[in-house]
């Protein structure tokens, strides 16, 4: 028997966790989704900006930042205009809207350049051994600009409130910016061009941050993870700036072999090591794992987007229907999702989603040959809303999870955890396969017991 419900649950979880600091972002990719992370902002830390997005969007999406009262930073997405042009041009030809726009706010320098027909190159900016330093202190500057002029904003409450204040002082609010992000291009690794390229923007852009902080983001290949040495000389490289976003190109925790994760924990341990914060600009359930060993923040967008390839082409808005399951860390397809339940129909989490399935389930004594129609049920009335509030409730209480128990507990659960579910991957294949959580398990178990707390 229950002794308090799915509800009482989650409020108790939120009032203990009151001005907490979580490592998660959601990453805002479609205009439906502010509603959905304003009504629900206490699950989660911040947000982070496509510059295209804000650029398109620019007015609605300033007023939407300011009355999160959330921190954020923006991502550039500037690496497009460097890579195959027709990742940004639309099938009925034409620039894509919100990179059209986004063009015509950095400067004339790159602008006529992409508008000539084709994608920069790394000669553009360095040629004969000679920096272009007009391109790069225009570039610089412009990008910078675009994100700096937010803290200028200043917006007042909405007119209902200002209704109810009446005679009181009208209250002011200026969105919550945590830092700088200057220009940056993917590298496959530090003898690539185009990291030399990043560097120097980077380090131009850090001449005129004034007195806020300035992130750079480290887009490189995955393949550079299984390279200690090239790990330790790109922190070297980056140890003058007051921190960094790492963006691993096409990473994925719950696919990719130890050595590419014993490579991202080196990576994020070599940063701490420095005292400098590092972030994530994608990540899943290992990324939180990580902010126990010196990750600052992750991003993902909301049961979507937890690793991104350096040329995937964005979705146009449309996302398929996931759904998290929390005991195997992952979304998964509702056909895989439904038969995961009927076959552990009283691993239903207690979020306000599952719960009043879950208490039924328990209540009545449920057997396995019974639960397919409770969960036939369950997901008649899923939706994409409710996968996406499931999924955010499940994250929470997982950092919570994370963020007051040991590591060395961590790891204990992931391997309990993969042992019970490892016959999935007998039953059900790759698309329930277990085998991740044996993994991480694995990769962080091999690291010093320093490390352990």
């Amino acid at each position: 028997m229950f002794s308090t419900t799915g509800l009482d649950e989650s409020m108790r979880l939120k009032a203990s966790s009151k001005n907490k600091s979580l490592p998660n972002f959601y990453r805002l990719g479609i205009a439906a989704e502010k509603k959905f992370l304003k009504e629900h902002s206490d699950l989660y830390e911040g947000v982070v900006v496509g510059a295209h997005f804000l650029a398109y969007f620019q007015t609605s999406t300033e007023n939407f930042l300011v009355s999160l009262e959330k921190p954020f930073f923006i991502d550039p997405m500037n690496y497009v205009f460097a890579r195959p042009m027709d990742l940004i041009i639309r099938e009925t030809g034409g620039m894509k809207g919100t990179f059209e726009k986004l063009l015509d706010l950095y400067g004339t320098e790159v602008k006529n350049i992409v508008e000539g027909g084709r994608s920069l190159v790394p000669s553009d900016f360095k040629t004969h051994g000679s920096w272009n330093t007009v391109l790069i202190d225009d570039f610089s500057r412009n990008v910078i600009e675009f994100q700096r002029k937010l803290l200028a904003l200043e917006r007042i409450t909405t007119l209902d409130e200002i209704m109810k204040l009446a005679e009181q002082p009208i209250k002011r609010r200026k969105p919550n910016l945590l830092f700088l992000v200057p220009p940056y291009f993917y590298a496959e690794g530090r003898s690539d061009e185009w990291y030399d390229i990043s560097l120097k923007i980077a380090k131009s852009s850090n001449q005129i941050k004034g007195n806020l902080n300035l992130y750079p983001i480290v887009c490189i290949s995955k393949q550079v993870l299984l390279s200690p040495e090239d790990i330790k000389r790109i922190v070297d490289d980056y140890k003058q700036f007051d921190g960094v976003v790492l963006w691993i190109s096409d990473l994925q925790d719950d696919t990719d072999g130890r050595s590419y994760l014993k490579g991202l924990v080196n990576f994020v341990t070599a940063f701490k090591q420095i005292g400098k914060p590092v972030y994530s600009l994608y990540g899943g359930y290992f990324f939180a794992l990580l902010s126990k060993l010196g990750l600052t923040g992750y991003s993902s967008s909301i049961c979507y987007g937890t690793s991104k390839h350096i040329d995937s082409r964005a979705a146009g808005g449309w996302i398929p229907l996931r759904y998290y399951i929390p005991t195997l860390r992952i979304k998964a397809s509702e056909i895989n999702a439904r038969a995961y339940y009927e076959a552990h129909i009283h691993e239903l989490c207690d979020c306000p989603i599952c719960f009043e399935i879950k208490d039924k389930v328990e209540r009545e004594g449920v057997d396995k040959s019974q639960a397919s129609i409770f969960v036939d049920n369950f997901f008649k009335k899923n939706d994409i809303d409710s996968s996406k509030r499931h999924f955010m409730e499940s994250r929470y209480k997982e950092l919570l999870e994370i963020e007051r128990t040991y590591l060395n507990d961590l790891i204990n659960r992931l391997m309990t955890d993969y042992k019970e579910h490892e016959i999935l991957a007998r039953d059900f294949g790759k698309d329930l396969d277990p085998s991740h959580l044996r993994r991480w398990a694995e990769s962080l178990s091999e690291l010093e017991s320093s490390h352990m707390h």
